[in-house]
């Protein structure tokens, strides 16, 4: 048996780039702790986005411009968890894009003509484990709509057409293999957990679908940490704010998130999302 040494010393599962801060304009960083600023939508006085304000259309068309530039994008965060049938309730727009073009892909709408339309929003206050107050946002002027870019280092994703499934309206999710993996190699379990639930999940299903002869990525949580010291003040608690960077093996964790009887996970409940899930997949549904 290998020991916990030697297997973090080993080549890391993925190739990380670390996001280069210094490409990222002030209105990226976060200078002072302003409180959680989460639910913030938009501009007083925008007008509603499409679909009662979930604003799928909106970010369909973001998907579109983003292709036509030749960058691929996929819809990450809360909304594929709603996607496959899990209890939340997604407020934030978050799209991934391939580590290497999230330069180019914010200045896309940073520049002509897209200026025009959208600009650069204040972003997040940080929340732990978490990047997304790095990362650039956009506010479609005049709508209560906002987005997130996101690079695939973050997701351990890849934005690649044959690895996403597309919404009834069209928008591309990660193929729920995929996403599951990503969830898992990133620690990103209470996502996870909500995803087991609203597809109903087995064991048996991740040891065919997901790679669990292995550890969590410590490389990838070494640059995380690193990314969250070097956008967040020093304080006393600021460790706090960091993930595990430690290898945990991954077939125990998927094990103890598919227990029938885990806490708070209820079979009537999972039956009723996956039966939803399926409606959306097959009826006409405009929202998602």
């Amino acid at each position: 048996m290998e020991s916990s040494e030697s297997i973090v010393d080993e080549t890391p599962q993925s190739e990380l780039q670390g996001v280069d801060t210094n490409s990222l304009t002030e209105s990226d960083h976060i200078d002072e702790w302003k409180g959680p600023q989460i639910h913030n939508v938009g501009a007083e006085g925008d007008a509603l986005a499409s679909h009662g304000g979930a604003g799928t259309v909106e970010m369909l068309e973001v998907v579109h411009l983003l292709q036509d530039a030749g960058i691929p994008a996929c819809v990450v965060g809360t909304h594929p968890l709603g996607y496959y049938g899990a209890g939340r309730v997604p407020i934030v727009w978050e799209l991934c894009v391939p580590q290497d073009q999230l330069g180019q892909a914010a200045d896309l709408f940073k520049s002509e003509p897209l200026s025009r339309l959208y600009e650069p929003w204040p972003v997040n206050s940080p929340i732990p484990m978490d990047l997304l107050h790095i990362f650039p946002r956009f506010h479609l002027k005049g709508v209560h709509f906002l987005f997130f870019l996101v690079p695939t280092s973050d997701w351990l994703l890849d934005c690649d057409e044959a690895k996403c499934e597309k919404s009834p309206m069209g928008l591309p999710y990660p193929k729920l293999e995929y996403l599951a993996q990503s969830l898992l190699d990133t620690q990103r379990l209470g996502d996870l957990e909500d995803l087991v639930d609203g597809m109903n999940l087995s064991e048996e299903w991740g040891e065919e679908h997901l790679d669990l002869n292995r550890t969590c990525d410590v490389a990838y949580a070494r640059w995380k940490n690193e990314q969250i010291r070097a956008s967040i003040p020093e304080t006393p608690f600021s460790e706090m704010m960091e993930m595990d960077a430690y290898p945990k093996p991954l077939r125990p964790i998927w094990q103890k998130i598919v227990l029938p009887d885990r806490p708070g996970r209820s079979k009537a409940a999972r039956t009723d999302n996956v039966l939803v899930f399926y409606l959306l997949k097959y009826e006409e549904h405009d929202h998602l």
